[in-house]
């Protein structure tokens, strides 16, 4: 997952697609107003269980607004405000603010709206447990499931969909939950012992391990994992349970490929582990099937390689009219397919038209792992150069050889990236596929399909060469990822942002929204079983089921009912949220 300092996005879904499941419980669940909600000692005495780490949450900005506004700690909420760091560690935001609002009830405490704009509760938890023990987790889950009150997951609220928000929830902190152990002779729980078994280089991270940590751990210790490329997304979250991409995808596979051994409170309370031995259901769809749904993970086990040498090749190209980028962009549509055969991870960020002149502007950066020549990436990359320069336009790119890419990624991402929490947004995304790409007749359709989706000027439309190689060798590997990743050569998003401030209403939110939708029908059209990457998408795609699970859904669904038949856990787009409220 790319950190995007710029896109802030996502506001919220109402309902999700389709009408409430028959075969297993209701999403009703209780709320403060009636009374089966826990009486006032009831929480004290959950507060007790968890060593006093329960906690009352009301908005962040709520000193912002009349008739609670106070300017010292109005003046300290926008100090911290703009910061990720900030935000992962206050329990009561979530990354992108818009999901802290309940847009069918028409409850928000925007920062950006005046001071007089009423500020209510929204989709802010409840109450919260700061999770330091799995036994706090368990004290929850416990409490949640005699009072049927529905369970909000968050281990750093970094999410782009929204589904660590939680209307009426007690919330479950995961992200203190520190702990990095590695292992060069790791067995499953539960597996047989055999002599010929000589064990797995291995790591296992505690559920509050964010990315940066885990670079720097890695490093350290001279060896890699496939984790992704942000600051602030939890390693054992939402990430790996959704497949994760990384820089080391094409060449080892999906995070979840390579995900080990998951432990998991579960929603009878009870604290299992899924592996190959045992649970194999229930691992089957963690690697793959999304977040929190399925249980609380307390920690995963992930494979570790050593740490390989790196080429890093970066470049910046503009063109002097608008929409110039456009060829240069399916130039390097037509170089994915051959990027997974040098393992190399690749990001675009294509501005058709910078603010303020007549030019579009382009910039790339490529990873190669296992690699010393500088002079053979310059190489692969030379006709985007080319044509540039060729064109009346400009292209610089330099490159450099890392001993370290562990190092050299945990450089790149150690820094407090700044976020606007006035802007909202949505992050719609497709997987297209190396055959598409392939195919010089099908392939310049995806560049006129992006070209014709409006985005807000200074945004960029984003490419990701993230799988191939050994995503795609992967086939045959029994998990729950969506099946379209073993085809796809890139994932692309064409942004969708807004400001959320005084000028902004519900009903313009949901135009814009329609509107975006309705841009993006030519994209899904171009192949319509490829789907999108459940992390990075629309928060409120159609059509979920399919497009981020694919032929995979049917089965999820029977594990969902099978592990948390009461529906404790529920998430926006998540496996079996079905007829369920989310904000």
């Amino acid at each position: 997952m790319v950190s995007r300092r710029s896109l802030v996005p996502l506001l919220c879904v109402l309902l999700s697609a389709s009408g409430a499941l028959a075969s297993y419980d209701s999403c009703t669940k209780c709320e403060p107003h009636r009374k089966c909600w826990p009486s006032a000692k009831d929480w004290q005495q959950l507060s007790k269980t968890v060593s006093g780490r329960l906690s009352a949450l009301v908005p962040a900005a709520k000193p912002c607004h009349d008739p609670h506004y106070n300017n010292g700690t109005c003046s300290a909420f926008w100090e911290g405000a703009t910061s990720q760091d900030w935000r992962v560690s206050t329990p009561e935001t979530t990354l992108w603010p818009q999901f802290e609002t309940s847009p069918l009830d028409k409850e928000s405490c925007f920062s950006g709206t005046s001071r007089e704009d009423q500020c209510k509760q929204g989709s802010v938890p409840i109450y919260s447990i700061k999770a330091l023990e799995t036994s706090d987790i368990v004290a929850g889950v416990k409490f949640a499931s005699k009072h049927n009150i529905r369970i909000s997951i968050r281990n750093t609220g970094h999410d782009f969909l929204g589904r660590s928000a939680g209307r009426n929830s007690l919330q479950i902190w995961t992200g203190n939950m520190k702990g990095i152990d590695f292992s060069d002779n790791w067995k499953g729980k539960g597996c047989r012992p055999s002599k010929a078994d000589k064990g797995e280089h291995a790591v296992t991270i505690n559920a509050g391990v964010q990315l940066h940590e885990l670079y720097s751990a890695l490093a350290q210790r001279g060896r890699s994992a496939v984790i992704g490329f942000s600051k602030t997304v939890g390693a054992a979250g939402g990430y790996i349970h959704g497949g994760g991409h990384g820089p080391l995808g094409p060449l080892y596979g999906q995070a979840s490929d390579n995900a080990l051994e998951y432990e998991v409170v579960t929603a009878n309370g009870k604290i299992v582990a899924a592996n190959a031995c045992q649970n194999t259901d229930l691992f089957w769809a963690l690697r793959g099937g999304g977040g929190g749904t399925f249980g609380i993970t307390t920690r995963v086990t992930l494979r570790t390689f050593p740490d390989p040498d790196v080429v890093f090749w970066r470049s910046n190209f503009s063109m002097p009219t608008e929409g110039g980028i456009w060829p240069i962009v399916d130039l390097y549509h037509s170089l994915a397919p051959k990027m997974s055969d040098l393992a190399t991870y690749s990001l675009y960020f294509a501005l058709p038209t910078l603010p303020g002149t007549n030019t579009s502007a382009l910039s790339i950066i490529s990873f190669t792992p296992k690699q010393e020549s500088t002079a053979k990436m310059d190489a692969f990359h030379q006709p985007l150069v080319d044509y540039a320069r060729s064109n009346g336009g400009y292209a610089e790119f330099a490159s450099i050889h890392a001993p370290s890419m562990m190092a050299l990624f945990y450089s790149l991402v150690e820094d407090d990236s700044v976020s606007d929490p006035t802007v909202a947004g949505s992050l719609p995304s497709r997987l297209v596929s190396a055959a598409y790409l392939s195919n010089p007749a099908t392939r310049p359709n995806l560049v006129k399909a992006l070209s014709k989706i409006k985005i807000r000027p200074g945004e960029a439309y984003l490419g990701h060469v993230v799988s191939g190689g050994a995503v795609a060798k992967n086939v045959n590997l029994d998990t729950a990822l969506n099946p379209a990743w073993r085809k796809a050569a890139i994932h692309v998003i064409a942004p969708l942002t807004w400001t959320d401030d005084d000028e902004m209403t519900w009903e313009k939110r949901e135009a814009i929204l329609r509107e975006m939708r309705e841009q993006h029908k030519e994209l899904k059209a171009l192949e319509p079983d490829m789907g999108a990457y459940g992390n990075e998408a629309d928060f409120g795609e159609t059509d979920w089921q399919k497009s981020f699970w694919g032929t995979n859904y049917e089965r999820l669904l029977k594990v969902k009912k099978k592990w948390d038949p009461k529906r404790l856990f529920i998430c926006n787009r998540c496996v079996g949220s079905e007829g369920c409220r989310f904000y």
